[in-house]
């Protein structure tokens, strides 16, 4: 039985349609995107493609270089540099301020301490969240450096505000704790009820802000948790008692005063 064939189409010569043209210095190019897994370091996949392209030119034909275009570790690393400056910064101010108007290398060095010590049991909390440092959690990092450091300084200078008062470093450290505790609580929880309704956004503008709001909840509450514990301990341990010699020259005073 003789099979009938149709005509489905026409065939003829033409240009392949072009969608995407990739040009560098005028020139026609290839643009290869290298995207690192969510569980992966920017910086580490950033270094390993920088090897493999030095690796890759040596071999290539003469006219064809490979060259990055965009490279999203160098924010990264801009991002890092401005974490250290920032915490640089509010560790020579805070000693530079407590040094002026409280005269104590002691309380000096407790406030220089506790802004490393927060930001590194933010880290261990981060990790074990499951965050990676990435531009969002960077960006909390350096904003909360200067709320954290608030919580200890007003621990400190109430404790110095007691000593000098007459009271040992243990009385001193005990009432200021009985009177601090309260204000300390609502100037802290203030700002982590701001941001603790971003960890619930969904999709991909949640994924940032989450980060985000994650970081600063945990520096805030670190920074809380250290003023109210290490601060103290340290404060026993670096402050200095009252001068007897100014507590005589003050009694003294006083009789003079009341003769």
């Amino acid at each position: 039985m003789p099979i009938r064939v149709r005509d489905v189409g026409t065939v003829t010569r033409s240009v392949a349609p072009i969608y995407t043209i990739v040009t560098a210095n005028g020139k026609s190019a290839v643009l290869l995107s290298i995207i690192r897994q969510p569980d992966s370091n920017t910086l580490a996949v950033a270094d390993e493609v920088h090897q493999q392209i030095q690796s890759l030119s040596a071999g290539l034909p003469p006219g064809v270089h490979l060259e990055p275009f965009y490279d999203q570790s160098t924010i990264v690393r801009d991002s890092i540099s401005s974490v250290r400056d920032a915490v640089l910064i509010g560790i020579v101010l805070s000693v530079a301020i407590l040094i002026l108007f409280l005269r104590d290398w002691g309380a000096s060095i407790i406030a220089g301490l506790v802004i490393p010590a927060t930001l590194c049991i933010t880290f261990i909390a981060l990790k074990s969240f499951g965050e990676s440092f990435n531009l969002m959690t960077l960006g909390g990092l350096a904003a909360a450096v200067g709320l954290v450091i608030d919580d200890a300084i007003v621990v400190l200078e109430n404790i110095v505000l007691h000593r000098d008062a007459g009271q040992n470093r243990f009385q001193a450290i005990s009432s200021a704790l009985r009177e601090m505790v309260v204000p300390l609580l609502g100037s802290t929880i203030t700002p982590i009820v701001v941001f603790l309704p971003l960890i619930s956004i969904t999709g991909v503008t949640g994924s940032f802000f989450r980060a985000l709001a994650l970081t600063m909840t945990v520096a805030l509450l670190v920074s809380l948790f250290l003023a109210m514990t290490w601060t103290p301990t340290l404060s026993q341990y670096l402050l200095r008692d009252k001068h007897q010699g100014d507590a005589g020259c003050s009694g003294e005073f006083r009789r003079d005063s009341g003769d």
